[in-house]
C-alpha cells in the first residue's frame, strides 16, 4: 500500500515539474529539447536530495544548511556554466 502511495506522489510530482517547464518553454523562458525526460531526470535528482535533508547531514548549524541549500539550489536552477 506504501509503495503506490509514494508512486502516485512521484507520478504527480513528475507531472507538476513538467508542467513547469512546458509553461517556461511555451513562453520562451528555458530551453530544452524534452521536457518529459528533463522531469523525470529532475524528480529523480531531487528525490536524491531527501534522505541528506532527512538525516540532517546538510549542516551541522542553520548557517551552513542555508548555505548549502543556496548552494543546490542554484545548481539546479542554473546549472553548471561556462565561463
Amino acid at each position: 500500500m506504501a509503495g503506490g502511495v509514494r508512486k502516485s506522489f512521484d507520478l504527480r510530482e513528475v507531472e507538476i515539474i513538467k508542467g513547469i517547464l512546458d509553461d517556461g518553454v511555451k513562453e520562451g523562458i528555458f530551453s530544452m529539447p524534452d521536457t518529459d525526460i528533463t522531469a523525470l531526470v529532475l524528480h529523480h535528482a531531487l528525490k536524491g536530495l531527501e534522505v541528506p535533508y532527512i538525516r540532517g547531514i546538510m549542516g551541522d548549524n542553520i548557517s551552513q544548511r542555508i548555505k548549502r541549500r543556496d548552494n543546490v539550489m542554484n545548481l539546479i536552477f542554473n546549472g553548471i556554466k561556462i565561463k
